[in-house]
Formats: structure tokens, sequence, C-alpha cells
């Protein structure tokens, strides 16, 4: 290897070589940096790619410039490592390595390594998906095709690893409840389990949306949209003099919150609260106590059926 190496530092820098991979794949490019074990190629779309020399089969170097140049061209790099001559061994010793017991189990496998990790989706990024000596030199356009989808394939196996590690530990907290208290493991898996769960969804579903209606009521405003989802989003609108348009709003990221949020600010400040209510409203569990709150409150006068709350700067009306 160190032989190999050296050859790389020694060969000069070489204008639109060839690489060619040993899963078949052909990269032409510019050699820009070499270190003992891999090399930075710029194939022209404006980032290094980097190159292990064990994934690398063949390098061709560009061919000979016209009589006349000053460029000398550098010559190929060799691939094959040189076979070392074999020892001979001063007398026969044969040697037997030790046998583990019986019943010992195998050795576990280390874990590997970020750098190993890296080095294995980068190998995802340059595998062909062509048989070896079918695959083509690629063009500008069709290199970004691919390692675009190479790109796309390492982040969905992160995803499913994400997501499969979310539900084995989501899975072992729940056995951890069961294993810890004898009466949630009898509820959870007797005949009753159904019935119970059913329960628990009800009254969840009636502590949120019963104070919803009752606020609804006091602003003259309906209710019964308050125990159907989606409407009730128009209905939280509808309390906070918002137009209708502002549901679009929701189905954006980040963007949901602010409207969510200028919502509540002025549903607090309708019913004559500090608007900083709504802030609360992003906070879990406290929301809950926040809603119950403005939904328990007294009336003191008649609320108007229009008022300028919180300058937003988008006028829908």
């Amino acid at each position: 290897m160190l032989f190999f190496a050296v050859i790389f530092l020694l060969a000069g820098t070489v204008q639109a070589e060839t690489i060619r991979l040993k899963s078949g794949l052909v990269v032409e490019g510019t050699v820009a940096a070499r270190t003992p074990d891999a090399i930075k190629v710029d194939s022209g779309i404006g980032i290094l790619i980097t190159y292990y020399l064990d994934e690398i089969e063949e390098i061709i170097a560009a061919p000979a410039p016209p009589p006349g140049s000053d460029q000398t061209p550098a010559p190929p790099v060799p691939t094959d490592l040189p076979t070392a001559a074999p020892v001979q061994a001063t007398q026969n010793v044969s040697f037997v390595p030790p046998q583990p017991p019986p019943g010992t189990p195998p050795p576990k496998q280390p874990a590997p390594s970020a750098a190993q990790e890296t080095r294995r989706e980068l190998q995802l990024y340059t595998q062909s998906t062509l048989p070896p000596g079918q695959a083509p030199s690629l063009g500008r356009d069709e290199y970004l095709e691919t390692q675009f989808e190479k790109a796309m394939a390492v982040e969905r196996e992160l995803a499913r690893q994400a997501v499969q590690s979310l539900k084995e530990y989501l899975t072992s907290r729940w056995r951890g409840l069961k294993d810890a208290y004898p009466l949630i493991k009898t509820t959870a898996e007797g005949p009753s389990s159904v019935p119970v769960a059913a329960g628990l969804w009800a009254g969840v579903y009636v502590l949120l949306c019963f104070p919803l209606m009752r606020i609804a009521h006091r602003l003259k405003a309906g209710g019964w949209t308050a125990w159907v989802p989606i409407l009730q989003i128009f209905l939280i609108l509808r309390i906070a003099n918002k137009s209708s348009v502002w549901f679009l709003f929701f189905f954006f990221p980040g963007i949901n919150l602010i409207a969510f949020l200028f919502a509540w600010m002025s549903i607090a400040r309708r019913l004559e609260r500090p608007h900083w209510l709504g802030y609360l409203m992003l906070v879990p569990g406290v929301n809950v106590l926040i809603l119950w709150y403005l939904a328990l409150l007294r009336d003191t006068s008649a609320v108007p059926k229009k008022q300028d709350d919180i300058d937003t700067g988008i006028k829908f009306e």
C-alpha cells in the first residue's frame, strides 16, 4: 500500500483523466488532490468527488499533447501492486492457533465507526447500476442525475432507520410501563382494551372540543362545527375575525404556527384578555388550560362583531 501511495504522490497532475471504477462506472475529470488512500476529482460540476484507491480499477491519463507543446504527459498510473517475492523459511515450523473452549460464543463484530459509515455512503454514491463493462461514460447532466438518485437513496435509508429507532424506543417504553404497572398490562392485554382506548380517546376529544364550542357560543359564532375535524379550523378563524383564506396557511410548516398564534391572540383580545395568552397556546399541556380558562370566563359586556385587534400587515377583507 505504501508503494502504491508513493506512485500516486509522484505522478504529475493530469488533465481530463478517465477514472474507471471497479463497479464499472466511468468518470472523466481532473485529479485535483491526492492522499495516501484516496483522490479528489473535479468533474466540472463545481464540487470535488472523493474516490478511494481500493475502489479504482484504472486511471487513464490524457493523450500526449501535440508537438511543440510545453506540457509533458504524465505516465499512466499503475493500479496493481507488485507481487512480493516469497520468503524462504529456514525450517518448517507449523503454528496452530489456540482454539476456544467448547461452548464459547463467537466474538461479536465491533460496531462500524463513523468513518466506515461515511465510506459506505460514498460507495452508494459511486456504485453503478449497470453491469461491469456496460457502464458508459456519463455526461454532466447524467452524472448529476445519478448522484441525485444515490443521494435520495441514502436519505430514504436514514429516514427509515430513524423511524425504526423511534418505533423500537416507544415499544420498549410501553413494555416498561406494562411491566412496572400490572394494572396497565391487564387492561391493555385484556378483552376490555378496545373499550378503554375508545373511552380515553373520546375523553380527550371532549376535553378539547367542548371549551372551543363555549367560546364560539359566547362570541356568537355558532359552535356545532367545534366537534367536526377540519371545520374546527374555520371556526377558529371565524371567532378570530379572520378571513377563510387563512385556512390555506395551515398547510405550510412554520407558517401554520404563525397563523395559529395570530388567531388565538385575536381571540384573547376579543374576550378582553391579554393577547400574550395566544403564545401559551403553542405550549403543549398549557394550551388546554388556557382553552378552558377562556371558555369559563364570565360575560362582562357585549362583544362587538368586528374589532381591530392585531395589525398583521395582511388584509383579506
